[in-house]
């Protein structure tokens, strides 16, 4: 499990987790490990680490949701569960491999959010997913003017 620094275990009431493997690999395995590993691990943290912690955010994807093109009305128990069969499925040339892999990932990382939540009465954590269809992230680094 990660520690969280100092200076976030008593001033950080939110964590938002925008990390992914976004390398499009063939390896679905790895993907999907990478994307599991990475969620589960600051959300143990943030929910056991530091009681001012009270929200985390999870950027998930609307692909966790459904296949693009679809007529249905999709919400928030539904699941892309084709992507993730497609993923396994897929050979290693298939052109659609990388895309489903990350699919998969993005799939089994927020089933397993929610399940680490529901299993664990304990947590006082709330959580929240952005299934966002495209996002980009600025760096909120600071610039010098000079």
């Amino acid at each position: 499990m990660l520690t969280l620094p100092a200076y976030l275990s008593t001033d950080c009431v939110g964590i938002v987790h925008v990390a992914s493997n976004v390398s499009f690999s063939t390896d679905t395995a790895q993907v999907v490990k990478d994307a599991l590993l990475g969620t589960l691990n600051i959300l143990r943290t943030a929910s056991m680490g530091s009681p001012s912690v009270k929200r985390f955010v999870l950027t998930s994807s609307t692909i966790a949701l459904g296949m693009p093109g679809g007529d249905k009305e999709l919400g928030a128990n539904d699941w892309n569960d084709d992507a993730v069969e497609l993923a396994e499925g897929l050979s290693e040339k298939d052109e659609r491999k990388g895309k489903m892999s990350y699919a998969s990932s993005k799939v089994q990382a927020e089933k397993a959010a929610w399940d680490y939540i529901h299993q664990n009465k304990f947590v006082s954590l709330s959580l929240s997913s952005l299934r966002a269809f495209f996002l980009i992230m600025l760096s909120l680094l600071s610039f010098d003017s000079k």
